[in-house]
């Protein structure tokens, strides 16, 4: 009898928890880390696409799901943004990224045409590739000093960019960072950077300049 209860449970209990791996609240939908009923982080994948004005990211949410009669309640940490999660949100003028964010992925922002600043706390450490690419209402952007990773093109064809202050933990301007972003006028780049790649400030028509510290060596 314990043999086919035991059975039985290794049977369900996995059905149980993939089967609210995901939830929304509001206009924002996140996904468990791993097995919802043990799991204690959440990714936010998805903004509603007719989202408008100012976004606000919890740093913890609370999902409550009832199965076999039984309810469920656990409270989990945001801890990144997701490939593409608020893509072509247009009329997204702010978001607010909580301080438990670690890792926001590629695409995130791709197309937020109405985001003209953005506040990364610094908790952040990895931005990957073209999290920002298209943003055109883009105006300035500072990456904190807890970022020790930037993806490439992170800010392609961010037409009205017009001054970036890069955090001092970053080593490497990936190819293509600040590829035709014609209206940028200013670069801050610090000492720990020692590689800048091909392409990152192709077409940028109107920097004047650019200080390149005496640690870069490629």
């Amino acid at each position: 009898m314990q043999k086919l209860l035991f059975l039985l449970l290794a049977v369900l209990l996995p059905q149980l928890a993939s089967a609210y791996k995901q939830f929304t609240i509001n206009d924002l939908s996140y996904r468990t880390d791993g097995d919802a009923d043990v799991a204690t982080t959440v990714t936010m994948y998805y903004c509603n696409r007719d989202v408008s004005g100012a976004v606000i990211i919890p740093s913890t949410v609370t999902h409550t799901w009832t199965q076999d009669n039984v309810t469920y309640t656990r409270t989990y940490t945001v801890t990144a943004i997701g490939n593409s999660a608020f893509d072509t949100c247009t009329g997204m003028t702010s978001v607010s990224i909580p301080s438990t964010v670690t890792f926001i992925d590629e695409w995130a922002f791709r197309k937020c045409d109405g985001l003209t600043s953005i506040n990364i706390p610094n908790s952040v450490t990895k931005i990957n590739h073209r999290v920002f690419a298209f943003c055109k209402g883009l105006t300035s952007i500072t990456i904190p000093n807890s970022v020790v990773e930037l993806g490439k093109q992170i800010f392609w064809l961010c037409t009205n960019l017009r001054t970036a202050h890069l955090g001092n933990q970053i080593t490497e301007i990936p190819s293509g960072t600040f590829q035709e972003c014609s209206n940028l006028i200013y670069v801050y780049i610090p000492n720990s950077v020692t590689s800048i790649g091909g392409s990152a400030f192709y077409s940028c028509t109107s920097l004047p300049s650019i200080d390149i510290p005496e640690s870069v060596r490629q």
